[in-house]
């Protein structure tokens, strides 16, 4: 079994553009982690300005995480591991590297990569730095977790990225032996799988039939959502992009299925390696394409949920179309036709006393069954995720004159913006 990854320099190099001379003197920085192969393949920077690389080092018979932190003036950073560098083997003889690395809000450093369990097949591997170097205990244990994604198959994780509430996305791929598809892997601050997501914490994606599909890099959306872009192989390599809900389903608003192949040229490779999410909601996929003799840059850019930033009202089933619905007051039925399907859903939720305030109060893209209730001041709502609930009180509505003059539009909308409790 060859290695995912494989060095292609001896030892660790960094590189500022521009000539930074700030930077080591030349604005270049050549690192031996070990005496053998050693190669870096994923850089952040911490909030401090300090940098940290992370990639393989071999000993001599098998490969190891090594993550090096250098010093913004490119010196290493000895409050690092003693050196300014660390190896960490994952497994007991086996190959282990990192392929990215991504630093919490605290300064915890996250690499994530592949480890050959005993020589038989490759699992995501991750690993979890303090500040200082050490291993984090609270992270699996031991600081390391290693996670088998399919049966029997071989499974490497390619990028990680960590979401506003600490939990950690990573992406890569997963091989059964026939097949190779888009793997995603959702895990809580603590290592643990987080099994909100698809109920098992694993997500793994076919893009095409009996095709080779690989991510190569993930990203998160400022409202939770990912996306992963790669490769994948129906007969010729094509950009391929995924994205997924906060409940790690395939997101039908993005495309109708979630997944969206970009051939760039006629019968060319084309892939992509890196994404990044704009602004303004638009995100933008690099990578390479043959054009029959060599390769170019490559970019695409995606309009993601730019096109729709106003959301259209009563969209039950998150297709950005309206549907039609009713509100049966006497036996309290919320009645809606998807415009997707053409099929009817009903809910028995709320009295006929009740004030209908349908919205998308938990920013999935769907809108939610909602209700006001004035007798008591609070708020139902209907999640339209997993049909669970919960309510919010106004408290003293009556007590709070500028309260008394809005509409009831204005409250909502002043509920989802968390001012009113």
């Amino acid at each position: 079994m060859s290695s995912p990854v494989s060095p292609s320099a001896a030892q660790l190099l960094i590189l500022r553009l521009s000539a930074d001379t700030s930077f080591n003197g030349t604005g270049k920085v050549i690192t031996p982690v070990t005496s053998s192969n050693d190669g870096a393949y994923s850089v952040a920077t911490q909030s401090n300005g300090r940098i940290v690389a992370a990639g393989s080092s071999s000993n001599g018979a098998n490969d190891d995480f090594a993550v090096v932190r250098y010093n913004s003036n490119g010196t290493l950073d000895t409050s690092f591991g003693g050196t300014g560098k660390v190896i960490t083997p994952i497994g007991s003889s086996s190959d282990d590297g990192a392929n990215s690395v991504a630093i919490h809000t605290d300064g915890r450093i996250v690499a994530a990569g592949y480890s050959a369990n005993g020589g038989a097949n490759y699992d995501f591997a991750l690993v979890r730095y303090n500040t200082d170097g050490t291993l984090d205990t609270s992270f699996g244990g031991t600081g390391k977790v290693v996670t088998p994604v399919g049966s029997s198959s071989d499974d490497v994780a390619a990028s990680v990225a960590i979401q506003a509430d600490g939990k950690i996305v990573v992406a890569g791929y997963s091989y059964y032996g026939a097949t190779v598809d888009f793997a995603v892997v959702r895990y809580n601050s603590n290592g643990s799988l987080d099994t909100s997501f698809n109920g098992t914490g694993k997500v793994i994606t076919p893009i095409g039939t009996s095709s080779t599909d690989y991510a190569a890099e993930v990203a998160i959306q400022s409202d939770g959502k990912i996306v992963a872009a790669g490769g994948s192989n129906g007969g010729n390599y094509d950009f391929a992009v995924v994205r997924y809900n906060l409940n790690g389903t395939l997101d039908t608003s993005f495309n109708g299925t979630g997944i969206v192949v970009t051939p760039i040229g006629t019968s060319s490779t084309d892939y992509a390696a890196e994404v990044a999410i704009q602004a303004d909601g638009k995100f933008v996929a690099a990578g390479q394409s043959s054009n029959g003799s060599n390769h170019d840059f490559a970019l695409v850019r995606y309009l993601g949920d730019s096109t729709s930033n106003i959301r259209s009202p009563f969209d039950f089933d998150g297709d950005r179309k309206t549907d039609l619905s009713i509100f049966r007051p006497a036996p309290g039925e919320c009645w809606y036709n998807r415009s997707s399907n053409g099929g009817n859903t009903a809910f028995q939720f709320g009295a006929g006393t009740d004030t209908i305030a349908p919205a998308d109060f938990t920013g999935d893209g769907k809108t939610d069954v909602a209700f006001f209730r004035p007798s008591t001041g609070q708020w139902f709502v209907l999640r339209s995720e997993d049909l669970s609930f919960f309510l919010s009180r106004l408290e003293r509505m009556e007590m709070c004159p500028f309260l008394r003059t809005m509409t009831l539009m204005e409250k909502l909308m002043l509920l989802c913006f968390g001012l009113l409790r």
